[in-house]
């Protein structure tokens, strides 16, 4: 069932088929959704192509305005067919308030591949101002996990020059996301200049919650959580016990913990083999995991 250029809904012998509850409306009496925030789009020309060739399928959902009618979602496809010549388009009219028109757009938007997370953000954002609604309430009406959620519309908040970053390529909406909760502008403007990985962040953000009183130093980029280790286990050497502390500070993180160990040698020389287990203890109790306790022990050759 195909549509043909003059905008009919054509069956195999080239009649014209009925829909129930369809209208064949004049193309130019056919207005995009006035809820969608999309800014860009991408190019139509492939698909105004594609129209010519093989009609136009399926319906558009619609409601009825004065003079005419409102698409609910299509508005790249009713551009392609604008393009491509069509006359009428085949609606599927409902009756919906503005509130619902909105969802419509926003529904779209979210789940389209070809749409960034930063300006998914800004259409769930858009849509919460709006009607006044709870992250879980988006998460429960567009069917997203709420932590998805958040995280799209921490994007659409974070300030206008860290969005022209994102939109430059300079860093990840997602990334972006993850330095701003793990340190504020500091970090995300270190993220931006040292260009930091997501799990570089993560590394600063799980060290700022270990030791607080480092988190200047960290998110202005003077120390690595690594070198940071390596600063504080040296500083402690004079004191077994301390050590220990230190080292269970960070313990936790792999490629960290074998890198202060197996590039320290000198310093972990002076310790005996068993403070460093008991720092190793420490953390698998603080996780209730003898798993942890056997790694780390292998690991470190104890």
């Amino acid at each position: 069932m195909v549509t043909g250029l003059h905008g009919v809904v054509l069956n195999k012998k080239g009649n014209k088929m009925t829909i129930p509850d369809t209208v064949y409306a004049p193309i130019n009496k056919i207005k995009a959704n006035p809820f969608n925030e999309r800014k860009h789009t991408v190019d139509i020309h492939p698909l105004a192509q594609n129209m010519r060739k093989k009609g136009f399928w399926g319906t558009l959902l619609a409601r009825e305005v004065k003079g005419g009618y409102e698409i609910a979602f299509g508005e790249r496809r009713l551009k392609a067919a604008k393009m491509a010549g069509f006359k009428e388009l085949p609606l599927q009219v409902k009756a919906m308030d503005d509130q619902e028109m909105k969802q419509n757009t926003v529904l779209e938007n979210v789940n389209r591949e070809d749409v960034d997370g930063l300006e998914r953000g800004r259409h769930l954002l858009a849509y919460q101002k709006k009607y006044k609604v709870t992250d879980r309430t988006l998460a429960g009406e567009f069917t997203m996990p709420i932590g998805s959620i958040s995280k799209l519309i921490a994007a659409a908040n974070l300030n206008s020059n860290i969005q022209k970053q994102i939109t430059a390529g300079d860093i990840t909406w997602n990334t972006a996301v993850d330095a701003h909760r793990a340190g504020g502008d500091k970090l995300l403007k270190t993220a931006v200049k040292q260009k930091l990985s997501q799990e570089e962040i993560k590394d600063i953000g799980a060290t700022i919650r270990a030791i607080p009183e480092e988190k200047e130093r960290l998110v202005t980029g003077r120390v690595t959580p690594a070198e940071l280790a390596v600063q504080r286990v040296t500083k402690a050497a004079k004191d077994p016990l301390e050590m220990a502390m230190e080292i269970s500070r960070f313990i936790g993180k792999a490629g960290d913990a074998i890198k202060v160990y197996q590039e320290n040698k000198k310093v972990f020389g002076t310790m005996e083999t068993h403070i460093v287990a008991m720092a190793i203890t420490t953390l698998g109790k603080t996780l209730k995991s003898k798993e942890v306790v056997a790694q780390w022990k292998d690991k470190l050759d104890l």
